[in-house]
């Protein structure tokens, strides 16, 4: 009995098979506990979680102006869910998909402020822009990684806090717009926009689904994602099939972080169209969780981005009908939370193993 309470016996295990139903049912109780905690938060607010709730709906996917905010929100974190499953593709942590968007605005406001010309052609060199400064950022964790073997989730995940200051010190220092017309520091306009087709809906949209059918095709019927999956699984069998482990590992993170800087561009050109601070609004990491949650699924990630906009969107009439911004943060939060422990407690078991097991292990070992 005591043997059992020692920790040192417990070990964490990857169940080998899980059907899609029960992974569908097990996000589906999830977001139902999670609506279920949600209503009483909004209970002891003093209003109606029920009301609440059909109002979110309604003004979500009952309304032309809903419909355009939901795809206002669902562009970028559609293109940063396949930044991030580029790279997971191959086992590589890629935490750096917010600090690459970040970069990606960066380098366009630098281009956009002081480029002339029609704005069908900016555009096109502005998405180039976007792309080469995503990928700039991720050049340095490729590096360490593909050369040192130092932990891609430490060098990215610190390179997005000095993009976060960067855009910051930017905004309110060196391109702050001086006549002061933008809302909070910020720089100047961008005068090159995307077209819209569909309200305040702008082509970036087009944009996200283009990229994800180009990862959907690349990932099922293409030698590069299956000789990509193999290094990623073993980066001996490189040599083997001819491809350079270290070299593939770069280039695959030079594409996650040049997608992720695209959807910066997408960002700033379509919606925001100025450089401040906060401007990500944290679509890098809703992109990683779909990515996670998805786990690199073309479908999958397009549902989880959908979910995931659905969510933030009616945070947002939440808000506007009193509900305070911390118990929508917490809301959101708590459903997002939900749905990732259900995913970890379907695809991962915890197993007891006899002390007799480890001693005849470290017997064999000797």
């Amino acid at each position: 009995m005591l043997d059992k309470l020692n920790k040192d016996n417990w070990k964490v295990q990857t169940k080998l098979v899980v059907s899609k139903k029960t992974i569908f049912f097990a996000q589906l109780l999830a977001i139902l506990f999670a609506l279920f905690v949600s209503s009483i938060v909004i209970k002891l607010s003093g209003l109606n979680p029920l009301l609440l709730g059909a109002k979110a709906l309604n003004s979500t996917l009952g309304s032309f102006f809903g419909l355009e905010q939901l795809g206002i929100l669902l562009t970028p974190i559609l293109i940063t869910a396949v930044a991030a499953a580029t790279a997971f593709r191959m086992g590589l942590w890629n935490i750096g998909i917010e600090g690459q968007f970040y970069l990606g605005t960066i380098a366009v406001t630098l281009v956009g402020l002081n480029i002339e010309g029609p704005n069908f052609l900016i555009l096109i060199i502005l998405v180039i822009v976007g792309i080469i400064g995503g990928a700039l950022w991720a050049l340095l964790p490729a590096l360490a990684k593909a050369y040192a073997n130092i932990s891609e989730i430490i060098s990215t995940l610190m390179l997005n806090f000095i993009a976060i200051l960067l855009v910051n010190y930017l905004a309110i220092g060196p391109l702050r717009d001086k006549t002061g017309a933008g809302v909070m520091a910020s720089s100047a306009r961008i005068s090159y926009s995307l077209p819209e087709w569909f309200g305040a809906l702008h082509i970036g949209f087009f944009f996200a689904l283009i990229i994800l059918g180009i990862y959907a095709i690349v990932s099922f019927y293409t030698q590069f994602s299956y000789e990509t999956e193999m290094i990623g699984a073993n980066s001996k069998v490189g040599p083997y099939i001819g491809v350079s482990a270290s070299k593939r590992i770069i280039l695959i993170m030079l594409i996650s972080g040049g997608i992720a800087g695209l959807a910066g561009m997408v960002e700033i050109t379509g919606n925001i169209h100025r450089l401040q601070d906060g401007i990500s609004n944290q679509f890098g990491i809703f992109g990683i969780i779909v990515a996670v949650l998805s786990r690199g699924s073309p479908l999958g990630i397009l549902i989880g981005s959908v979910f995931i906009a659905l969510v933030l969107n009616s945070g947002i009439v939440l808000q506007s009908v009193g509900l305070s911004v911390n118990s929508v943060l917490f809301l959101t939060g708590l459903i997002l939370l939900a749905v990732t422990c259900s995913e970890v407690l379907v695809r991962y078991k915890l197993v007891y193993v006899s002390q007799n097991i480890n001693l005849i292990k470290e017997k064999n070992n000797d």
